[in-house]
């Protein structure tokens, strides 16, 4: 294992911006800051392994963070030209068991083709990973189906060979009763922390969170995500992220199942109402992006956050931004605090399927419509006060009518002012509320 001594090891004598930039050196700054970044975090987080589960002690935080580290392996060969300094970390999170082998394969071959429009290396964390109930019940079944899984996984990868692209990946299977994609999403991050910490990247490095289904990246996006981040003018940026039904691709609106149907008409209501300025966009965790040093400062992913990490992780930005911090963004930069906010890059474009949504869709009807993962809005209709988990289907699709998808219009429309903070004035009312009623009697 990575010794905790190697990982949490002093970092250099400056205390202040003016010893800071006595180094003269940005790379040494860098380097230096995500180091008291990876400290900072390891002193202010608690260990995640709970001890009813685990049957011992907790360990230390960075023992656990060594531990994440030492379960990825190279997938690539040595040989792919990634002799020059990564410009970007992709983390690729994957359920083993539930998501398609395809998918994931897909993705890190959209992920290798940015590649070539890009100024550098591109380094690919992907996460595989499960949970199991019980030790006694389910424990090795799962297991096993998850190595098996994970083996095809590899081999399949092991074909994807591109130059300047260095794929990484880890298997780990928890002990849980319940899914908590925090707790995910901080294990992930703290193997792709020590990963750049040992490759010798900064503070400012740039990390992009991608779903494993994503179905299409705009040629160019990571090359203006890299940049954006670079600049440092925000904590946080963003790809503009669209649902896409990759499963109906090239058929007519009009030949589409119901429950396709009003998939694709809840995603065009999505769009219309972010373009139209009047509701704030919800924050995605796939086509998020930063610097590994403000994942750092701010403390990472809650690891209790069931759904929702990107709104949980800006949250925690704004609430911890130490001394340290704003040493090294004055050394970097000449500016000691950043926009929490997050800067969307407006050419920036990557899509996910809109799977999850038709399964919702298929067994609770137009209710599973409305931002069925989670985050600022809460499940309309019957399901409003007991919605069922994300990716639960049934057999006989639920109904969805003309009357269904106006109540889901109706409720968009309530959110927008609930953004605004205002009433909508009857122009922009018309505004929102017209093309897609007109699109509704079209279709249904």
């Amino acid at each position: 294992m990575v010794s905790t001594e190697s990982l949490v090891r002093e970092s250099s004598s400056a205390s202040d911006a003016h010893e800071l930039a006595d180094y003269k050196d940005f790379n040494a700054i860098n380097i230096d800051g995500l180091q008291q970044a990876f400290n900072y975090y390891c002193s202010r987080r608690h260990s995640r392994v709970e001890a009813p589960l685990s049957g011992n002690f907790a360990p230390s935080i960075a023992d656990q963070v060594s531990a994440h580290y030492e379960l990825l392996e190279t997938i690539t060969p040595d040989q792919t030209g990634l002799q020059a300094t990564p410009i970007l970390t992709v983390a690729i999170p994957a359920s083993i068991l539930g998501e398609s082998i395809r998918n994931v394969v897909r993705t890190v071959g959209l992920v290798q083709a940015e590649r070539a429009r890009c100024n550098g290396n591109l380094n690919v964390v992907l996460w595989a990973n499960t949970r199991y109930k019980s030790p006694r019940f389910d424990k090795a079944a799962i297991t096993a189906a998850a190595q098996s899984r994970y083996a095809e996984l590899r081999s399949q990868l092991n074909q994807l060979i591109v130059p300047g692209v260095r794929i990484r990946s880890g298997l780990q299977i928890l002990e849980r009763p319940h899914l908590r994609m925090g707790e995910v999403r901080a294990n992930h991050m703290e193997a792709v922390a020590v990963d750049a910490m040992q490759q010798g990247l900064g503070y400012n490095h740039p990390v992009l969170w991608l779903d494993a289904d994503t179905t299409f990246i705009r040629p160019g996006s990571f090359q203006q995500i890299v940049e954006s981040v670079a600049k440092l003018d925000s904590n946080f940026v963003h790809a503009n992220t669209q649902y896409s039904l990759d499963w109906a691709s090239r058929t007519p609106l009009a030949e589409l199942d119901p429950t396709s149907k009003a998939v694709a008409i809840a995603e065009i209501m999505r769009r219309h109402f972010t373009r139209s300025g009047l509701e704030r966009e919800y924050d995605e965790e796939s086509g998020l992006a930063f610097a590994l040093g403000t994942y750092l400062f701010a403390r990472g992913v809650p690891a209790t956050t069931r759904i929702g990490e990107a709104a949980k992780l800006v949250e925690a930005a704004t609430h911890n931004h130490p001394v340290q911090q704003s040493e090294i963004l004055l050394a970097l930069t000449s500016k000691t605090e950043l926009e929490t906010s997050i800067h969307y890059v407006p050419s920036a474009h990557i899509g996910m399927s809109a799977r999850r949504h038709y399964e919702l869709a298929h067994s609770k009807g137009a209710a599973g419509l409305y931002y069925p993962d989670g985050g600022a809005y809460a499940q309309p209709f019957s399901n409003r006060r007991n919605p069922t988990a994300v990716g639960a289907t049934s057999t006989r699709p639920a109904s969805i009518t003309a009357k269904d998808m106006q109540q889901l219009l109706g409720v968009r429309l309530e959110y927008a002012e609930i953004s605004l903070g205002r009433p909508l004035t009857a122009n922009e009312r018309h505004k929102l509320q017209q093309p897609i009623t007109k699109l509704i009697a079209r279709y249904f």
